[in-house]
């Protein structure tokens, strides 16, 4: 995730998510969730963010979904060294750190077939 600190009063600062393949995956997925700050609106009706959006698909074997507040960044037949992104566009955050939880899922591997692979809690600190 870069970056991992944004000033709260600049909007329109990207975060973006990036998965840098080191071997090939028939399929996996990176699950990130979303804080629901992220993904909530102001008193006024407009969103703190923008909604994730693909801003790089590995050749074309990655793709974006959402639902509520996750996000899976998806590989289908993707090639080592292959990599995929998505952003997220800051409008409005409200100022304060966040944790991120992401999960792994690579259903091409008997070892790890439906099953997440907690990566940990990227954070990321809007308020400087």
């Amino acid at each position: 995730m870069s970056p991992a600190d944004l000033l709260a009063s600049a909007s329109g600062q990207k975060i973006r998510f990036t998965v840098a393949l080191s071997e090939r995956v028939e399929g996996a997925s990176l699950v990130v969730r979303l804080p629901r700050a992220w993904t909530g609106t102001a008193q006024g009706g407009l969103p703190f963010a923008r909604a994730p959006r693909l801003s790089g698909s590995a050749g074309g074997r990655a793709r974006l979904r959402r639902s509520g507040r996750s996000v899976e960044l998806a590989f289908d037949q993707a090639s080592a060294n292959d990599t995929a992104s998505f952003e997220v566009t800051d409008v409005g955050i409200p100022a304060g750190s966040y944790e991120l939880p992401f999960a792994w899922r690579d259903v091409g591997r008997a070892d790890t077939a439906r099953r997440d692979r907690p990566g940990g809690l990227p954070r990321t600190d809007p308020g400087g």
